[in-house]
């Protein structure tokens, strides 16, 4: 074995007598490093560049080349990397940079002017009111392109799913001794606090489904309970008597004193419920999005 040095790092590193190059690299990464942003010619001559676009060329030429398109074959079938680019283009899809927001990062001014612009835009009473109608449009054009899924076609329990989730921050409504369990344990992280407390329903979403409960109901803070991750995803296995949950969760929002924003609704669903009426799916797009989008 002969001893040479790498490219990129300096080190001196051994190889055999056929594996010796022009550039020789310890590792990967390396040679990553060392071809960053450097051209063809950069990297080998311009001699050797040419030779290898030509040997290229013929490897790839006639209806095997992308750059050969109605029978006319393009002489600038190379981008300034040195890399095959399409004869229509200026440059190969690897030097091309994208129009628009994917691979732009703001700065923390502009993010400021952005999020101070959409608060003072979102708390307008005229835009929030027309918010409905705007994700509606959004969403429509979304499922003509076959980007998600229409409404019509939708699961119920899907919809329920989602509008039976806490729309608005419960935390702050909830009694003392949860308040001083967060404050002394924390939230769960995973990797950073494995023994967190995590929200979950009291009445759980499938419960309120199979029951019939309206999602309004579910997503009050008196249906909120704090727990650890560990009795959360061991809860399943427990057998609860469903009804007499559901009475306890009825009594504790009647009797409910904080001011909470869908407190008089919540009063009006039970009554209902109890009247013998149960949640189904809504009618159309437009009355789901107004139930889940906030006020």
């Amino acid at each position: 074995m002969i001893e040479t040095q790498c490219s990129n790092c300096k080190k001196i590193i051994l190889k055999y007598k056929n594996e010796i190059r022009i550039t020789n690299f310890c590792n990967i990464s390396c040679k990553g490093l060392y071809q960053k942003g450097k051209t063809l010619e950069q990297l080998i001559g311009e001699e050797k560049s040419l030779l290898c676009k030509k040997k290229l060329s013929i490897v790839t030429s006639g209806k095997d080349n992308p750059n050969y398109k109605h029978g006319i074959h393009c002489n600038d079938s190379f981008c300034e990397c040195g890399n095959i680019k399409d004869y229509r283009a200026n440059k190969c899809n690897s030097c091309y940079i994208r129009k628009g927001t994917i691979g732009i990062h703001p700065s923390k001014e502009t993010r400021k002017k952005i999020g101070i612009g959409s608060k003072e835009k979102f708390l307008k009473k005229e835009y929030r009111e027309k918010l409905p109608e705007i994700v509606k449009k959004m969403l429509l054009t979304k499922a003509n392109n076959g980007f998600a899924v229409n409404f019509k076609n939708k699961n119920e329990f899907d919809i329920y799913w989602k509008l039976s989730n806490w729309k608005y921050n419960v935390i702050p409504f909830l009694n003392k001794k949860d308040l001083n369990r967060i404050k002394e344990v924390g939230f769960f992280k995973p990797k950073v606090n494995n023994k967190g407390l995590v929200r979950d329903h009291f009445v759980s979403r499938k419960e309120g489904f199979i029951n019939g409960i309206f999602p309004i109901i579910l997503r009050h803070p008196c249906n909120c309970k704090i727990l650890t991750m560990s009795k959360n995803s061991g809860k399943q296995y427990l057998k609860e008597d469903i009804e007499n949950k559901i009475e306890i969760l009825f009594d504790d929002i009647t009797n409910f004193n904080k001011d909470w924003i869908e407190q008089k609704e919540c009063l009006e669903k039970i009554s209902i419920y109890k009247n013998g009426k149960r949640w189904k799916k809504p009618n159309n797009l437009l009355d789901y999005l107004t139930e889940k989008i906030r006020r």
